[in-house]
């Protein structure tokens, strides 16, 4: 699996958690200080957050960073 496939997963990832647990756009965005609009198009894999930004849209949805990582398959099989 190159990068070009892992993106979209996370992508995909952060808004079925983002779903399950409840929480609008707006309520992601602020917990996690980021715009709407840029959490809508990370989550529409449109652009790619930073490492900061990913890891404060993780904290904001309350997972622990390696729950988030359960079950996507990384590049190189990792």
């Amino acid at each position: 699996m190159t990068d070009a496939e892992l993106l979209p997963k996370v992508a995909k990832k952060i808004r079925l958690i983002r779903v399950r647990k409840n929480l609008t756009l707006q309520d992601v965005s602020r917990q996690a200080n980021i715009s709407k609009g840029l959490l809508s198009k990370i989550e529409n894999s449109r652009t790619v957050p930073s490492l900061p930004v990913f890891l404060s849209i993780v904290n904001s949805l309350q997972v622990p960073l390696t729950d988030f990582f359960e079950g996507l398959e990384l590049p190189n099989g990792k």
